[in-house]
């Protein structure tokens, strides 16, 4: 059985009493890239910006290589930090380089870590792009992940209704 690099257990996250992620559940092995998508609103950001800090989860932990993260704990966080990082889509990607390339090249050349050691959650619209790039596809609604799995089988079968009815509006456009 391989070790998760981010592991994610019962993570949740209000805006003041309106809860935005609920029971997130989410193991990502090292070397591996998953996908978040779903409808606009689903948690998808919400979740990047809880796990680097940007939010602090209102429950679950979250262990980077087995070690919990204290987002309490300034040096803790700041540690993980170290680990994390958001891509924004907008403005900061290099034009001559995909996502991947772009999520993963501050690890490589700063950090001087193998391209094959870092993970990958990335929040994505463009669906030509995800099951090119990704081992492993979620499906977020309502801040729940309501399917997980690869991006054939969940592209093409979904099990879930909430997941079907994303996934037919996406392939309607």
């Amino acid at each position: 059985m391989t070790t998760a690099q981010l592991s994610i257990t019962g993570l949740g996250c209000h805006h003041g009493a309106h809860e935005v992620l609920r029971d997130i559940t989410l193991d990502i092995a090292r070397g591996e890239v998953v996908s978040s998508i779903g409808p606009s609103g689903s948690g998808k950001s919400t979740l990047l910006r809880t796990l680097v800090g940007l939010k602090t989860p209102s429950s679950g932990t979250v262990r980077l290589d087995g070690a919990p993260v204290d987002y309490a704990s300034r040096k803790s966080l700041d540690a993980a930090r170290e680990r994390m990082a958001i891509v924004c889509r907008q403005y900061n990607l290099f034009q001559n380089m995909n996502v991947l390339r772009n999520v993963t090249i501050a690890p490589v050349m700063i950090r001087r870590r193998p391209r094959a050691e870092s993970t990958a959650l990335i929040v994505s619209r463009e669906m030509a792009f995800v099951p090119e790039v990704s081992d492993r596809v979620v499906i977020m609604d309502r801040g729940e992940i309501v399917e997980t799995g690869d991006p054939a089988t969940l592209f093409d079968a979904p099990r879930t209704d909430r997941a079907c009815a994303f996934v037919g509006k996406i392939l309607r456009h």
